[in-house]
C-alpha cells in the first residue's frame, strides 16, 4: 500500500471530520450557553440538507442554496427557543432533551409528508467538480472545498467569540447569566440568536454533506449518533474539543475503512469508549458536576389528600393484575393486548432507571434487543428449548448492561444520556455486521415457538388468547421482583440518588455502585421484554436495536407517568393503541405521536398517571 493511497485517505478523513466539526460546533454552542442538549440536531442537518436542496431547484444556484438553506432553518430555529425551548427554562435538563426527540420524530416526518421517503441527489456544482492535483495525489476538489470552509467558519467564530463585544457577552453569558441580567443585557434575546446560529450550523453541515452522499429523511439520525461521540470525546460545550475530535474522529472512520470496511464506525465508537474510560468529561471538557433531579416519582401519601397515593400503592399489586387480566378482552385484537404487554414490561424495565433512578438513557434499545437476539439465535441455532433460550436472553441482556452501565456511570447528566445512546449504536453496528448469526439487514428468522410448556404438558402458543396469558405469567413476575425492590432499601436510595445525588454521597451511599445496579436491573427486566418479544413475533427485525426504539419506550415511559407503578403500562397502551389506530389513517402517525409528546413534555411532565391523581386530588380538595 503506497503513501500516496494513504493520503488520500487521510484528506477524505478530513473532509468527512469537517462535517462532524460543523454539526458538533451548533451543539456545543447551543449547550455552553442554553445548557440544552439538542437531540433534534441530526433532525435540523437533515432539513437543511433537504432545504439546501430545494433553493438549489428553484433557483439552480448551489451557492444560492448554500446561503438560503441554513438562513431558512436558522429561522425555524428561532421559533424552536421562542416557543418550545424558552418554557422550559426552569425545569431539569432532562425536559429540553425529550422535548428536542419529540421534534425529531415531528421534522422528519414533515419532510417524508412534504419530499417523500425516497433518496434524492443533490448534484456537485459544476465549478467544484472534477479533482484536483495536491502535490501526493489527486483529491476531489469539491471534498477540498468542504475542508477549507469549514475551517474558515470555524476562523471565523473564534475571532468573533474571542475578539469582539459580541463574543465578549456570549462567553460571559454561558458562565453567569444571572450577572448578565443585572448588567441589562437582554439575556433571552442572546439565548434565541444562539439557538438559531447552533441550527444554522447542523443545517450548513447538512447543505455542505449533501452532494457527497444523498439526501433521505433518516440522514439525520446516523450522524445524530456521530456527532454525540464527537461531542463526548471532545468534551461538552468546548469549541477547541469540538474541532479537534471531530478530526480525529473522521481520519480514524476514513482510515479504517481503507483496511477493514465493515469495521469503520464501530471503531468510532470504540475510540469513544476509549476516551470515556481514560477522562469521562472529554478531551477538553470540563469536570462534570451533579445537580438535583426533580422528582416525577407518583406522590408519597402524605401528599395526597385522603390517603389516596397510600391506597393506590397498597392495592398496585391486584390491582395491577386485575387490569392485566382483563386487557385481552377489552381491546379489539389480542395480538394488541400481548404487544402492549410487552413493551410495558420494557418500559417498567427502563422506568427503574429513568423514572426511579433519574438517570435518562437512550441506549436501552440495545438491552432490549440483545434479549430478543440471543433467544432467536438459542432457539434457531441451536435448538435449544424456549425457557432455556429466554433465560439465555435475559442473561445475555443483563451482561451487555453490567458493560454498559460501568461506561455510562463514569458521566453524569447530559452525557449520560448522549454516550448510553452512541453505546447502543455500538451495539447496534456490531449486530449489523455479524450478519451470519443475527441476519443483518433482514433480522434473525428460521425460529418458531408453536407449544410452550414443561414435559408432557404444552398450550398452543400460537394462540394469541392462550400467548398472552403466557407472557403475563413473566410479566407478573417481573412486576413482582420490581415491587420488592422498590419497597427495599435499596429502592429507597435510589430515590434518594434522583433527589440529590451529592446529598446521597454525603448520607454515605456508594452512588456509583447503586447507579450501576439499578442499570443493570433495569437491563434484566428490558432483556426479558426483549425475549418474550422474540417468542411472540418469531421473528427479530434489526430495528429491534434501532435509535427509535429506545425513543419508542421513553415516550411510553414519559407519556404514562415516570416514576409511577402504572404509568408505563399506561404509557406503553397509549402509544401503542395510537400507532395501531393513527395508523390505518395515515403513515405519518408518527408526526401526531410527536406533537402529542411535546405536549405532554410541555404540559403534562408527569404523563397520564400523575395528571390522573393530582386531578382526583384538586377535585377531593374542591
Amino acid at each position: 500500500m503506497n503513501a500516496s493511497l494513504l493520503a488520500m485517505q487521510f484528506f477524505s478523513g478530513l473532509a468527512l471530520g469537517a462535517v462532524l466539526v460543523m454539526l458538533a460546533l451548533g451543539l456545543s454552542i447551543i449547550f455552553g450557553i442554553l445548557g440544552v442538549v439538542n437531540f433534534a440536531h441530526g433532525a435540523l442537518f437533515m432539513v437543511g440538507a433537504y432545504a439546501g436542496l430545494f433553493f438549489f431547484d428553484l433557483t439552480g444556484s448551489f451557492w444560492w442554496a448554500l446561503l438560503l438553506g441554513p438562513l431558512s432553518v436558522a429561522a425555524l430555529g428561532l421559533g424552536i427557543e421562542r416557543f418550545l425551548i424558552r418554557p422550559l427554562q426552569a425545569r431539569p435538563p432532562d425536559d429540553a432533551i425529550l422535548l428536542t426527540f419529540g421534534l425529531g420524530y415531528v421534522l422528519i416526518e414533515s419532510v417524508r409528508i412534504l419530499f417523500g421517503t425516497d433518496g434524492r441527489p443533490f448534484a456537485t456544482p459544476r465549478l467544484l467538480r472534477g479533482v484536483a492535483n495536491i502535490g501526493i495525489g489527486y483529491f476531489p476538489i469539491y471534498r477540498l472545498f468542504v475542508i477549507a470552509a469549514v475551517a474558515l467558519i470555524v476562523l471565523a467564530l473564534w475571532l468573533i467569540l474571542e475578539r469582539t463585544r459580541i463574543g465578549l457577552i456570549v462567553r460571559a453569558g454561558a458562565r453567569d447569566p444571572m450577572i448578565m441580567r443585572v448588567l441589562g443585557v437582554d439575556i433571552k434575546a442572546l439565548w434565541l440568536a444562539i439557538f438559531a446560529v447552533g441550527a444554522g450550523l447542523a443545517a450548513l453541515a447538512g447543505v455542505l454533506a449533501a452532494p457527497m452522499r444523498s439526501v433521505d429523511p433518516e440522514m439525520g439520525a446516523t450522524v445524530l449518533s456521530e456527532a454525540f461521540v464527537v461531542t463526548v470525546v471532545g468534551g461538552m460545550g468546548s469549541l477547541l474539543g469540538s474541532v479537534v475530535a471531530g478530526l480525529l474522529v473522521g481520519v480514524i472512520v476514513s482510515m479504517t475503512s481503507l483496511f477493514a470496511p465493515e469495521m469503520a464506525t464501530i471503531t468510532m465508537f470504540a475510540f469513544m469508549t476509549f476516551v470515556l474510560l481514560v477522562r469521562p468529561q472529554g478531551l477538553f471538557g470540563r469536570p462534570m458536576s451533579s445537580a438535583p433531579h426533580e422528582a416525577r416519582a407518583e406522590p408519597l401519601a402524605h401528599e395526597t389528600p385522603l390517603t389516596l397515593g397510600a391506597a393506590l400503592t397498597k392495592a398496585r399489586a391486584p390491582l395491577t393484575v386485575a387490569l392485566l387480566c382483563l386487557l385481552p378482552w377489552a381491546l379489539p385484537s389480542q395480538a394488541l393486548a400481548v404487544s402492549i404487554l410487552i413493551f410495558g414490561l420494557y418500559a417498567v424495565g427502563y422506568n427503574l432507571l429513568f423514572g426511579y433512578t433519574g438517570l435518562l438513557s437512550f441506549g436501552h434499545a440495545a438491552l432490549f434487543g440483545a434479549g430478543a437476539y440471543v433467544t432467536g439465535i438459542a432457539i434457531g441455532e441451536f435448538n435449544a428449548h424456549w425457557l432455556l433460550g429466554l433465560v439465555l436472553g435475559v442473561a445475555a441482556a443483563g451482561a451487555l448492561a453490567a458493560i454498559m452501565g460501568a461506561l455510562a456511570i463514569r458521566t453524569r447528566g447530559i452525557y449520560f444520556a448522549m454516550v448510553t445512546l452512541a453505546l447502543a449504536q455500538l451495539v447496534y453496528y456490531v449486530a449489523l455486521q455479524a450478519s451470519s448469526w443475527t441476519g443483518g439487514e433482514n433480522g434473525l428468522r428460521g425460529f418458531t415457538v408453536s407449544r410452550v410448556g414443561f414435559g408432557s404438558w404444552s398450550v398452543d402458543f400460537l394462540n394469541p388468547v392462550v400467548k398472552y396469558y403466557v407472557v403475563l405469567v413473566f410479566v407478573l413476575f417481573a412486576l413482582a421482583i420490581l415491587s420488592r425492590i422498590l419497597a427495599s432499601p435499596f429502592g429507597a436510595a435510589i430515590e434518594a440518588i434522583r433527589e440529590n445525588e451529592v446529598r446521597a454521597l454525603a448520607c454515605g451511599y456508594d452512588v456509583p455502585r447503586m447507579k450501576w445496579l439499578a442499570f443493570v436491573l433495569s437491563g434484566l427486566i428490558c432483556g426479558l421484554a426483549g425475549a418474550l418479544y422474540a417468542l411472540h413475533l418469531s421473528v427479530v427485525p434489526l430495528d429491534t436495536l434501532s435509535y427509535a426504539t429506545s425513543g419508542q419506550v421513553v415516550m411510553m415511559t414519559l407519556l404514562g407517568g415516570a416514576g409511577t407503578f402504572f404509568g408505563p403500562f399506561l404509557g406503553a397502551f397509549a402509544v401503542s393503541t395510537l400507532e395501531d389506530v393513527l395508523s390505518q389513517w395515515t403513515s405519518h402517525w408518527q408526526l401526531l405521536l410527536g406533537v402529542i409528546f411535546i405536549g405532554f413534555v410541555l404540559y403534562l411532565p408527569r404523563g397520564l398517571w400523575g395528571a390522573a391523581l393530582s386531578s382526583i386530588a384538586w377535585a377531593r380538595r374542591a
